[in-house]
């Protein structure tokens, strides 16, 4: 079972599947301002989905980081979510 924490106090969502976590939490995402994360059953964070705010547009950050405008999620030009980032790989 996989977690979905969208860091707002709110109630966290679940899925059986990486996969099926990121797409729940895709679609349930609002503009927060805040991080998405999927965390296993213990609570390590997995994958994350990072808020970007000012200091880069979408184009930019996109052409910088050489990532597809689909991969990211943007809510107007107040700022935008990066694409989904496999935490492990940082290890």
């Amino acid at each position: 079972m996989y977690y979905i924490n969208y860091h707002t106090g709110a109630r966290k969502a679940n899925a059986e599947t990486i996969e099926e976590a990121k797409r729940i939490a895709d679609e349930g995402a609002i503009y927060t301002q805040e991080i998405i994360t999927v965390e296993d059953e213990s609570g390590k964070v997995l994958w994350q989905r990072a808020w970007v705010e000012t200091g880069y547009t979408w184009e930019e950050y996109a052409e910088e980081f050489d990532v597809k405008e689909e991969d990211l999620m943007i809510f107007g030009t107040s700022g935008f979510y990066a694409e989904w980032q496999n935490v492990e790989d940082w290890q």
